[in-house]
């Protein structure tokens, strides 16, 4: 064995790959790291192009994790960088985890995969389990569509993610929200389910979308919300149209042969019959007046 082979024998595997002698994935990436298994807490990196931008109830999930543990383990990919992993799903399992003080956790380590490949798998997960407020999907959506050549229509977006094409429509609407409707909704402390944002954005006025939302904060159904939508925008309607003028009330008069016809109005409605008569009485000797001067 000459002295290169029994040196190029005794480098690690990592170190051959740092120097380019070998191809493949350094230790930390390997095969044999792959499925369940138990990491520092500090080697795990949160990915900073996670949808999910804010963690509510985490106190309770930390207090939880310090009785029974993480139920379902977070899933990481290798970062790159020896000995570290990227968060995929479980940012908030693992950030809850490190205020429950522990120094390892549980995880799932999966293969690298493709950025663009494992957005989508990130966003559809969260969408499927509801862990993201109703903007940070419409941001995400925007996002994707934006990025992604092979997204060229909201139906393309919705074939990807499994939704309905008007579904994907509504939600990225949302991204033209004014900031603080945005704001008010994605800070709420309690999430508001997806349907009722898309119905409390139908409302032009800022005033009746804050009321909505407080609504739905306090438990109100997309059922309620959408039935107040509907009597706030009938209101509206009505508050819109002009007011249509009192029509005349007529009568005609026509001699027997059907040559001679008169009409007469009357701009009230209601007036009594006597001051009608009245009225009648006065036109008709102003009429016979008229004809008797012309001879």
């Amino acid at each position: 064995m000459s002295d290169n082979t029994a040196k190029k024998k005794s480098l690690s595997r990592l170190e051959l790959v740092r120097q380019g002698k070998v191809d493949g994935y350094v230790p930390s990436m390997s095969k044999r790291r792959l499925g369940r298994t138990t990491l520092d807490i500090d080697s795990l990196v949160p990915d900073p192009a996670n949808e999910r931008k804010t963690f509510t109830d985490i106190d309770d999930l930390a207090k939880s994790i310090e009785a029974v543990g993480i139920v379902e383990p977070p899933t990481v990919v290798p970062s790159g960088e020896e000995g570290r992993f990227l968060i995929t799903t479980g940012h908030r399992r693992w950030t809850a985890a490190k205020k429950a003080g522990l120094k390892q956790i549980t995880v799932i380590i999966n293969e690298p995969e493709d950025e663009k490949q494992r957005r989508q798998k990130s966003l559809i997960s969260n969408i499927q389990r509801s862990d993201l407020s109703a903007m940070e999907v419409a941001q995400a959506l925007q996002s994707m569509k934006e990025d992604r050549e092979d997204v060229k229509s909201n139906q393309d977006l919705a074939n990807l993610i499994g939704k309905s094409r008007p579904w994907v429509s509504s939600m990225i609407n949302l991204t033209k929200l004014p900031a603080s409707t945005q704001q008010k909704i994605a800070k709420a402390d309690k999430p508001i389910a997806y349907d009722t944002v898309i119905e409390i954005s139908k409302m032009g006025n800022e005033e009746s979308r804050d009321k909505l939302v407080n609504m739905a904060l306090s438990g109100a159904s997309v059922r309620d919300i959408k039935s107040k939508v509907e009597k706030i925008k009938e209101k509206e309607n009505v508050a819109k149209k002009p007011k249509s003028k009192a029509k005349l009330k007529s009568y005609a008069l026509s001699s027997e042969d059907g040559d001679l016809e008169a009409r007469f109005s009357f701009k009230k409605q209601r007036m009594p019959t006597e001051k009608r008569i009245a009225l009648l009485k006065e036109v008709v000797k102003e009429a016979i007046f008229l004809e008797r001067n012309k001879k």
